[in-house]
């Protein structure tokens, strides 16, 4: 796409606003953020945009379809009779209408912060559901149990939850949170079973980006490429379904090569000896070859001495190095400390560094699927992106004519989680 095909699609989006397009179209503060912005240009989005503003609100709540403030402010947007702007379905109007109602604040929280400060996921879950079986504000706990239900990995309790928690004629929404989990999960075709039946019942005016991904997921590309296609055509302006459909149509999802030199795998952490431990399992069942791992220890106070005792057991003290730190120093410092030993340790390769979240290096292939991208665009273009430059509004050169618009997208696609990514599928 070329800067004058930019102007045509969008000819009066103000810079600061297709910047933050440009950057994604996925998390729900930063989609709040963007609709805040496209209200403030107000008439000067020109014609077929007075939607913008609500569409990404609806996208935001997408992103996270318990919060309350989110769906307030869509229902807002969408009964403003003042002017122009989103419509939504009467279904899904009806739907808005009941979590607003239905989502109420409690007064207090400080027995749950308590809670949640002491680690006790087991005694924290208990609370959670006691709150969404028995509690007046029943959808705010609900929110937060999902939150806790995705950390812990115990979908079965979050679906349990949302029959149990969720007012009654909202199908739609149930159908919605319970595709999520099942994504999470690594149940795609479940998932996508749900999102086909929330979006029959009450459409969704975003589009419902992640059936998408679910039927990819699935192995339905074709149904996936259909669907994103959909989207981009309904909603020019959702920069990750553009990318996501990029991305399978040029077959980049099965794109696997080799990672040329070293790779050095760096963790920090602190009273996380089950997440660690998962972790562990996966980058060392995963495609790194001979990458080595170094874990600092934040002064943990659970089983994660152990878990590292028994994996250095299992893979050698050649493959693990941990760093035991008598204190907490905090995340900022424990990553200062293992990249500049990552610094000191490395030979000269004549390649560029990959930074990527040790989170995102277990996964299955992500690594064979980064090289796949990188001799597609050329590793100057991956390095740059993952360092985080690279982002603007008329794009930039990122090596053998690829722009970085063309590739930025949201990593929550996969992990639910902020930052960026240099594929929407990888």
């Amino acid at each position: 796409m070329t800067d004058h095909e930019d102007r045509d699609t969008f000819p009066t989006i103000p810079p600061a606003l297709a910047d933050r397009l440009l950057a994604g179209t996925l998390g729900r503060e930063h989609l709040v953020q963007t609709a805040a912005l496209a209200r403030q240009a107000g008439p000067g989005l020109g014609p077929g945009l007075a939607e913008l503003p609500g569409l990404l609100l609806a996208a935001a709540l997408e992103e996270d379809s318990l919060h309350g403030p989110t769906a307030a402010a869509l229902l807002a947007a969408a009964t403003d009779r003042q002017s122009p702007g989103l419509r939504p379905h009467p279904e899904f109007a009806a739907l808005l209408t009941r979590v607003v109602r239905a989502f109420t604040l409690p007064d207090q929280v400080d027995a749950y912060r308590q809670l949640a400060a002491t680690g006790d996921r087991e005694h924290l879950r208990a609370y959670l559901e006691t709150e969404c079986r028995t509690g007046r504000h029943r959808l705010f706990w609900l929110h937060v149990a999902l939150r806790q239900a995705v950390i812990d990995r115990v979908f079965a309790w979050g679906k349990s939850l949302i029959a149990a928690a969720l007012p009654p004629g909202l199908p739609s929404l149930a159908a919605k949170l319970t595709a999520d989990l099942e994504l999470l999960a690594g149940r795609p075709d479940r998932a996508l079973d749900h999102y086909e039946t929330a979006e029959r019942l009450a459409p969704w005016p975003a589009g419902l980006f992640r059936l998408g991904l679910a039927a990819w997921q699935a192995g339905a590309t074709e149904q996936a490429i259909a669907h994103l296609r959909g989207i981009v055509h309904r909603h020019p302006w959702q920069a990750s379904a553009t990318l996501a459909l990029f991305d399978l149509i040029r077959g980049r999802d099965t794109a696997r090569a080799a990672l040329p030199g070293q790779v050095a795998i760096c963790l920090f952490t602190y009273n996380k000896a089950q997440d660690l431990d998962r972790t562990l399992a996966g980058v060392f069942a995963s495609d790194l070859g001979g990458a080595t791992v170094t874990v600092l220890d934040n002064a943990s106070r659970d089983a994660t001495p152990a878990v590292l005792a028994g994996w250095r057991d299992r893979v050698g003290a050649h493959r693990l190095q941990v760093i035991s730190l008598p204190i907490n120093i905090g995340a900022p410092a424990a990553r200062n400390w293992l990249m500049a030993g990552v610094d000191e340790g490395f030979e000269p390769t004549g390649h560029d560094r990959r930074r990527l979240d040790a989170v995102v290096v277990g996964r299955e292939g992500i690594v064979a699927a980064l090289a796949g991208l990188e001799e597609e665009i050329g590793p100057e273009s991956v390095a740059q992106h993952q360092a985080g430059r690279g982002v603007g509004r008329k794009g930039r050169d990122l090596g053998k004519g690829r722009r970085a618009d063309q590739f930025l997208c949201g990593r929550e696609q996969i992990l639910g989680r902020g930052g960026d990514h240099v594929s929407s599928l990888v």
